[in-house]
């Protein structure tokens, strides 16, 4: 049996000032970011700064310069990526600005862009089904080009196309 002594083993460690500790907490939240995200949020809150030193706006970050700078992005970028936009503007100022996440969740910052995205809705987007003209310069190209795998290939293609067009034509009936 291990008899331990009474006195400890461990260096004695220097004491650190409130400073200090605030800093290397500060750098530690600041590594705890991914890379990737730390770049996008950089680009979020140099948009913010650039948005308040061309509107003459204080940089502090309140329910009122948010939602103004929301609407202001909102015309230049998709409304969704508004929100992200916040999310790293309020990320990289938090430290600086320790309420900044209760202003994100102001009523007001939260109806406009409620509002932002009712204003600049995003229809959906989708591709027009190939034609049959379409196919047959196709199957013209592949005969001309006579690749043995693709040869292959085009007896099914007619089919393709018929479950495809039949396909399409249940999701307009929806």
């Amino acid at each position: 049996m291990n008899k331990r002594s009474s006195s400890s083993r461990r260096c004695p460690r220097e004491t650190w000032t409130h400073d200090r500790l605030h800093r290397e907490r500060t750098v530690a939240i600041a590594c705890a970011i991914e890379l990737s995200s730390m770049s996008s949020y950089s680009s979020a809150v140099n948009s913010y700064f650039a948005f308040c030193s061309a509107h003459s706006f204080p940089i502090e970050p309140t329910p009122d310069m948010l939602s103004f700078y929301a609407v202001y992005m909102a015309h230049h970028i998709k409304p969704k990526s508004v929100s992200s936009y916040l999310s790293g503007v309020c990320s990289q100022l938090e430290l600086f600005f320790p309420d900044v996440r209760l202003h994100r969740r102001h009523w007001l910052v939260l109806k406009t862009l409620k509002g932002c995205r009712k204003m600049f809705p995003l229809s959906t987007s989708r591709k027009w089904p190939l034609t049959h003209s379409e196919l047959t310069d196709v199957s013209h190209h592949i005969l001309r080009h006579y690749y043995l795998t693709t040869v292959c290939f085009l007896p099914f293609l007619p089919d393709f196309m018929d479950c495809y067009v039949w396909e399409s034509s249940l999701g307009q009936i929806k």
